[in-house]
């Protein structure tokens, strides 16, 4: 794990890349728990905080970095997908199809979120 001396800059590449190679889950969440705080400013920080909230069904946290991310990099689809994936388990379809819809524009060929925009738009439907 990366922790900075006092006047060094962190890197949140290096930061990122370390938590990639951490295979422990609970120390992974840890790693990117410290990691936000290091890198506010990273969208891909962001994205990786709010993923690590939502398996712990804290959705409104975790659409607040999955919003930040979005902010950061519009050309980022993962961030869209991950609030999709949240609005379609609060049931709020409508909202989980324009995430999705958004998402695929930048990665049309993602086949999961494909399948959950048919599954939003079939419970919107209902």
């Amino acid at each position: 794990m990366v922790i900075p001396v006092s006047g060094q800059a962190v890197s949140c590449n290096k930061v990122l890349q370390d938590i990639k190679m951490e295979r422990h889950f609970l120390k992974k969440k840890e790693m990117i728990a410290h990691g936000i705080r290091q890198c506010p400013d990273s969208a891909k920080m962001n994205f990786k905080y709010g993923f690590s909230l939502e398996r712990f069904n804290n959705y409104e946290e975790a659409l607040s970095h999955y919003r930040r991310a979005a902010e950061l990099d519009a050309d980022f689809a993962a961030p869209l997908f991950g609030m999709g994936d949240i609005y379609l388990a609060q049931k709020q379809y409508k909202l989980a199809v324009t995430a999705y819809e958004k998402g695929l524009e930048l990665e049309p060929l993602n086949t999961r979120a494909l399948r959950s925009l048919l599954e939003a738009k079939g419970k919107l439907k209902q």
